[in-house]
């Protein structure tokens, strides 16, 4: 039996299977798109070294602006900032981000006090922190929006929760299901 749609439907069908084949075929992508798609499963945060952070003790700032973009800020002190501060700032981003979303729906702080340090996963990014970090000290003063003076910054992108859980998806498909 063969059925016969009206042809608006036809066309809408096409359309339909055409977008979800572009979306799950990227090698059928042009380039562009590809780093469209790319840039889109990643979220920029704003790295800063400022000469000081309010309180004692705190190695960095989280600061979440829903208003102003990028929407995430790191604020680093420049006299003690290395790799392993910039990977515990950017982990505790992602836990944060886990909760409360990509994208912030109400202005917010967070401190990372001295001494924080999380486990094998802030091992494997201490070494590209460390190039982060070594790289922003030598870049020239540029203004933050929301951010009162010219800071040292420069942006670099986390992933977002839809990436995120992909490969957390992906990590439970390649080890079986949990009992």
């Amino acid at each position: 039996m063969r059925l016969k749609l009206p042809q608006s439907v036809g066309i809408t069908l096409a359309v339909c299977l055409v977008s979800c084949l572009s979306l799950s075929t990227p090698h059928i992508l042009s380039a562009q798109s590809r780093r469209d798609v790319e840039s889109a499963r990643r979220v920029p945060v704003t790295v800063v070294l400022v000469d000081s952070l309010p309180g004692s003790g705190v190695e960095a700032l989280i600061l979440r602006r829903p208003s102003v973009q990028p929407h995430d800020v790191i604020l680093l002190r420049s006299a003690s900032a290395d790799g392993t501060a910039l990977a515990t700032a950017a982990l505790q981003l992602l836990l944060i981000r886990d909760r409360a979303g990509d994208v912030p729906t109400s202005a917010s702080t967070f401190r990372i006090r001295e001494g924080s340090r999380g486990g094998r996963a802030l091992e494997r990014e201490i070494g590209s922190a460390t190039r982060i970090v070594d790289r922003l000290r030598t870049k020239q003063p540029r203004t933050v929006p929301g951010l009162p003076e010219a800071v040292r910054a420069t942006d670099i992108y986390l992933p977002s929760q839809l990436m995120r859980n992909e490969m957390k998806a992906n990590q439970r498909l390649r080890f079986g299901p949990r009992p």
